[in-house]
């Protein structure tokens, strides 16, 4: 009888325990995906409604979950291997060391970096790869709706297939910008005039960009430790110069067209991973001021007109 007690206090620790575990578990993969999700949870809700590109955004969770655990299971026994630390320490005896403790540090001290900036560079390249998702997703969403401008000339400028495929850049780039790092080469390309536009609006509502390091070498400068109002518009800049986008297949243009077409969008995303050490370990190309990983994403929508009966006349647009 108090083997069986004993038995099930023993489990009951067990799953207070994995309990507890757990819990922790989903405080960091909320904190981490927050940090990235937070302007564009809309979006994230939206794409799980796909059927698409649930696949992708399932298995980009996932590796994030699975990467929070790591997290906290590194956490958890540096802090035992601490506590086992300080309970010998304890203990009164007399060891001639002679230095064991400096070679075991020098020892295990690379390795220990190495894995923390690993795990942390993963988790942003996981988000990277969640967010170029949603971000292929919204740009296949703007082509639809820009597609059957191409041509027109109710505006002032007659619409071109590199004004469709700019918009889809600066929506999918507007999706990625939460994960796209600032460094100054990063930002440095030819902006489109839609894309200084969105920027004056952003400036003129109060975030400011700030001037950014050339190199991270840092882990904390790696972190961005300016407020997102002051980071904002610069890490558009990031996002939209390292994004490229093009579209294949037919698109509707005439008014009473009533059949349906299908067209196919290819996003690439040139992410820089900052985090000093690592970038090498990912498989990434060396660039200025870090290296590169290629995230790509292919989104297939089928495309058709709205029941509208005609196009609005150029007097119609205010």
């Amino acid at each position: 009888m108090a083997e069986k007690s004993k038995n099930e206090t023993n489990l009951g620790a067990w799953a207070l325990s994995g309990l507890g575990h757990l819990t922790a578990t989903l405080i960091v993969f909320c904190i981490g995906a927050g940090g990235f999700l937070s302007e564009t949870i809309v979006l994230v809700q939206t794409g799980l409604g796909d059927a698409q590109i649930q696949a992708d955004v399932m298995k980009d969770l996932g590796i994030l979950f699975g990467l929070s655990a790591a997290f906290w299971g590194i956490l958890f026994i540096g802090y035992r291997w601490v506590q086992e630390g300080r309970r010998k320490s304890k203990k009164l005896a007399v060891v001639r060391a002679r230095g064991a403790i400096m070679t075991e540090t020098i020892i295990i001290f690379p390795v220990f970096l190495l894995l923390t900036f690993g795990l942390a560079q993963m988790g942003v390249n996981s988000m990277a790869g969640l967010l170029t998702t949603l971000g292929t997703f919204q740009a296949a969403r703007t082509i639809a709706v820009w597609g059957p401008e191409e041509g027109n000339n109710r505006t002032g400028e007659t619409v071109t297939r590199e004004h469709v495929e700019d918009a889809a850049r600066l929506s999918a780039a507007s999706v990625i910008a939460p994960v796209a790092p600032m460094s100054a080469g990063n930002i440095a390309c030819e902006k489109s005039d839609p894309f200084n536009d969105l920027v004056a609006g952003l400036v003129a509502a109060g975030l400011s960009p700030t001037e950014t390091p050339q190199r991270y070498s840092t882990f904390s400068s790696s972190l961005e430790r300016v407020t997102f109002a002051q980071r904002g518009p610069g890490k558009l800049a990031g996002a939209y110069c390292s994004t490229s986008v093009s579209f294949e297949g037919n698109i509707l243009t005439a008014p009473s067209e009533t059949s349906v077409e299908q067209f196919t969008v290819n996003v690439t995303y040139s992410h820089k991973m900052v985090f000093p050490l690592v970038g090498l370990a990912f498989g990434g190309t060396p660039s200025a001021g870090g290296w590169v990983t290629d995230v790509e994403r292919t989104y297939s929508l089928t495309h058709h007109l709205t029941p509208n009966p005609e196009l609005p006349n150029e007097n119609d647009i205010l």
